[in-house]
Order: C-alpha cells, then sequence, then structure tokens
C-alpha cells in the first residue's frame, strides 16, 4: 500500500496581544499614533508580518521598536537598501524591523526576531490631510490589516481626540 507523503507541519506564528490607536484631529489634519505588542507563545523564534492599509496620501513619520527593553528608532531610506539591511541583520539573529510600502495605499511590517516566549512592541506614526464634503470630515482607520493567518487580535482600543475651530454638530462612529 503506498502511503501519501506527510503533511507539513504549519510554522507558528505570533500573536498580537494589543492593538492600540490614538488619534488626534485638529481641523483636517489628523494624526494617527499605532502600538502593537507582538508575543511569540511558542518555543522557536518567529517572524512577525503585519499588512496595514494606510489612507491615501498618508506620510509615516515615525516607527520604534522595543527589543529587550531597549527602544530602537526607525529611519526612512531607499526600499532596496532597507531590505539588504534587514536580510543581513536577520541572518546575524539581531533585532531589526522593516516597513516598507506595499503599492501605494498600505505598508507591510516585519519584525524579527521575536524570541521564543518574547515579546516585540511597535509603534507607528503617521499623519494625513481629511478631506471635507459639504462641512462632512471624515476620518476611517483601516482595521482590515491581516497579521498571520488563523490570529486574532487580543484587544483592540482606539482613542480619538478632535480639536475644531467651529462646534462640532454630530460625531459618527
Amino acid at each position: 500500500r503506498i502511503m501519501p507523503p506527510p503533511r507539513p507541519i504549519p510554522a507558528p506564528f505570533p500573536e498580537i496581544k494589543y492593538h492600540r490607536v490614538e488619534v488626534k484631529i485638529e481641523g483636517q489634519v489628523a494624526l494617527t499614533k499605532v502600538e502593537m505588542l507582538f508575543v511569540n507563545n511558542s518555543t522557536v523564534m518567529l517572524e512577525g508580518t503585519y499588512l496595514f492599509p494606510l489612507p491615501a496620501e498618508a506620510a509615516i513619520s515615525s516607527l520604534v521598536m522595543y527589543a529587550d527593553g531597549q527602544k530602537m528608532v526607525g529611519e526612512i531610506m531607499d526600499k532596496e537598501q532597507a531590505r539588504q539591511i534587514y536580510e543581513s541583520i536577520v541572518r546575524q539573529r539581531r533585532a531589526p524591523a522593516l516597513l516598507q510600502y506595499v503599492g501605494t495605499r498600505a505598508v507591510e511590517l516585519k519584525v524579527f526576531p521575536i524570541p521564543p516566549k518574547g515579546e516585540r512592541k511597535i509603534q507607528i506614526e503617521y499623519s494625513h490631510f481629511l478631506k471635507s464634503d459639504s462641512g462632512l470630515i471624515k476620518y476611517a482607520y483601516p482595521l482590515a490589516g491581516t497579521s498571520f493567518p488563523g490570529s486574532a487580535i487580543r484587544e483592540l482600543s482606539i482613542t480619538v481626540q478632535i480639536k475644531a475651530r467651529e462646534a462640532l454638530r454630530n460625531v459618527y462612529s
């Protein structure tokens, strides 16, 4: 009797313990701060990937990663140069994070290594101009991002502060 080859065991993936968002809207400018905690509950070193849709015209101003209590501030550079540096650091098993544009309306965040039973905190800031349509200003936060197949975000919080020159008539959520 011929036996089929064994199926490969799927690699474990990190989970996102929390995804916290703080938004400050002043007039028609929105500043969004995102903080995520990647957690590795497995016994092997993992890489985390998060696909994050961005609003049109959004400009990323900051990427920070905390590894073993140390704050590491990202810098903006050419895509190919950033990928080469990231891959070099991954081979050395040091702690990089790579944030790169994927098309025109999304970024991909890669975090490595997330040590066994360890975690990595990531913070991203971006700003963008909010269009006005007959006095209605719309802000949308993209929750359609995907992290890892089959994973879920344990905690999600969104805080919005609005500062306007004119009195607000209605706020919809």
